[in-house]
């Protein structure tokens, strides 16, 4: 039975892919272009992040947003574990 209710993986990842050329897993977070800021400082802000990168999971955010043609236009941001570190560091000064 279905609960209906969307619950993202870990609070930050919404697609887990895989791929066997390429080493870890790819955790996705999808959102709109102009929410894609907060929702990767949802991530940082989760604890769990820093451990699923060290293990060598990945984390891509995913904005979207349609163009002048109405046509839906991609950007990727991935995250690494120096984003976090730089964000500490801007965090302390």
């Amino acid at each position: 039975m279905f609960a209906k209710v969307r619950q993202d993986l870990f609070g930050w990842i919404d697609v887990v892919a895989v791929d066997p050329k390429t080493p870890g897993i790819l955790g996705v977070q999808t959102t709109t272009t102009s929410n894609q800021a907060a929702r990767l400082a949802k991530a940082r802000s989760n604890g769990a992040l820093i451990a699923w990168l060290l293990s060598g999971g990945r984390l891509m955010v995913h904005g979207w947003r349609k163009n002048t043609s109405n046509r839906w236009v991609l950007t990727e941001r991935p995250v690494t574990i120096e984003d976090l570190t730089a964000e500490g560091e801007r965090g302390h000064q």
